[in-house]
């Protein structure tokens, strides 16, 4: 095997490693549902989204087993569920709807006065008005020793996003470690990230090289995609604008905007898809005008707070994924087929993609399915992109510093080779005038022993 190969291979192995390494730490906790709750789940649509708790329970009859994953609608729905406690303690539980998109949440459950404590939170409010400082929508429940209750929660979306859920039963603990590892996770990723962006970042403020700031920008649109998309992975809610939940509702949206052209752009740039491949990448550009069209009309519609636009927003975000699922498959193929042509580029691009191209189209089925997404694989899976691709711009920027050195050691050997050649001539020359020199010098001589003869002739006749 060859040295490079062998540094490659190596490499590889390292990204390989750090990414197992991220996916362990985003793995979810065992304990998602502690064997002494239960949790029996029946629905009812509300169309209007008129009903109230009165009302909700005075239509007992009418509600339905069915999925809290409903999907894209713009409908209210309550959910009933009836939670029983067997032990002989009390215990205080944390309901996780497993959802933090929606814009309105309720949840009910009976008082110790025979009345209702009703809890209100969503994306609509500030991160502090929420009932528990935690990313997804989560309340408390208390349940005395043995007993069972009914309790309601109302879900309605008036975005664009529809009504996926996830209901569980924690306990605290259990909860919190969930917590904690998929924070540990995503501040590992983002530590990760920052030092790649860092350096990159500096080496364009040092070299001026395209590419290098071309990567960092990329980088940086990856991971607030991934902090923010459709939710996010992550705290960036909590931590960085947690009292502008309208902002946060934007960047849901917003953040796809420049991961969907930097990327692309960065990868044609090292490929030179533009110049191989000219059809598919205006093809591939058009995708992306198209589905940044849509993108930007969701998060201008959104910025407006109308609730009667949901139906809107629903209809144009179908239309946008509908145009920008194509765009990584095509990306796919344009760089499977410049690798089997032999290009190195291209075959960094490959390793790097897959990952992500299978994990967003898992994601975004999910999401036209109801289901909500897993973003914890696409931490790792991005995280696998960013350290391979930086790979390939090391090696891109090492096989052009390695191209110049060959250049410019060939232009100093044909230099100097021209530089021997001159000098032989000029030696050839010179040796060419010393013998003409010498012949001339002769010539002269020749002459004038002549010219004396003939002068001493001259005397003696006379």
């Amino acid at each position: 095997m060859r040295p490079h190969h062998r540094m490659l291979s190596l490499l590889l192995w390292m990204a390989a490693l750090s990414t197992a390494l991220l996916l362990l730490l985003s793995s979810p906790a065992t304990a998602a549902t502690p064997p002494s709750a239960t949790l029996d789940m029946v629905l009812l649509e509300d169309p209007q989204g008129t009903l109230a708790l009165e009302d909700a329970i005075a239509a007992a009859a009418r509600f339905r087993p069915g999925s809290p994953n409903v999907g894209g609608t713009t409908s209210a729905y309550w959910m009933r569920f009836k939670v029983r406690n067997p032990g002989a303690v009390p215990v205080t539980w944390w309901f996780d709807t497993g959802n933090r998109t929606l814009q309105e949440v309720d949840f009910y459950q009976p008082d110790s006065y025979g009345g209702w404590q009703h809890l209100a939170t969503g994306s609509r409010f500030p991160f502090a008005q929420r009932p528990l400082p935690t990313d997804t929508f989560v309340f408390p429940l208390t349940l005395a020793a043995g007993a069972s209750t009914d309790i309601y929660l109302r879900v309605r979306s008036t975005g664009y996003l529809g009504v996926t859920l996830l209901p569980r039963l924690w306990t605290k603990s259990a909860f919190l470690q969930a917590a904690q590892e998929a924070r540990r996770a995503w501040l590992t990723y983002l530590g990760m990230t920052t030092a790649l962006g860092a350096f990159y970042l500096m080496l364009w403020l040092y070299l001026r090289e395209r590419n290098y700031l071309l990567y960092a920008l990329s980088l940086a649109s990856i991971v607030w995609a991934i902090s923010s998309t459709g939710g996010g992975f992550g705290a960036a809610f909590q931590l960085f604008w947690p009292n502008s939940p309208l902002f946060e509702q934007c960047t849901w949206m917003l953040s796809q905007l420049p991961v969907t052209w930097l990327p692309v752009l960065f990868a044609c740039r090292l490929v030179d898809l533009p110049a191989r491949m000219p059809r598919l990448t205006r093809q591939l550009w058009r995708l992306i005008k198209a589905s940044s069209v849509a993108m930007l009309a969701m998060v201008l519609l959104t910025a407006t707070q109308r609730t009667d636009l949901a139906p809107v927003l629903q209809v144009v975000y179908v239309l946008g994924w509908l145009f920008w699922l194509p765009v990584y498959p095509l990306m796919g193929y344009a760089m499977a087929r410049e690798a089997w042509r032999g290009d190195r580029m291209a075959r960094y691009f490959c390793l790097a993609y897959t990952p992500s191209i299978v994990v967003a189209a898992y994601i975004s089925t999910q999401a036209l399915r109801g289901l909500p997404p897993d973003l914890a694989h696409m931490l790792w899976a991005s995280a696998f992109e960013l350290l391979v691709t930086a790979l390939a711009l090391a090696d891109y920027l090492n096989h052009e510093h390695r191209e110049k050195v060959t250049t410019q050691e060939a232009l100093l050997d044909s230099t100097r080779r021209t530089e021997q050649e001159l000098e032989r001539k000029v030696l050839q020359r010179t040796v060419e005038l010393n013998a003409e020199r010498e012949r001339a010098r002769e010539l002269v001589h020749t002459i004038l022993t002549s010219e004396g003869w003939r002068a001493d002739g001259d005397s003696f006749h006379r």
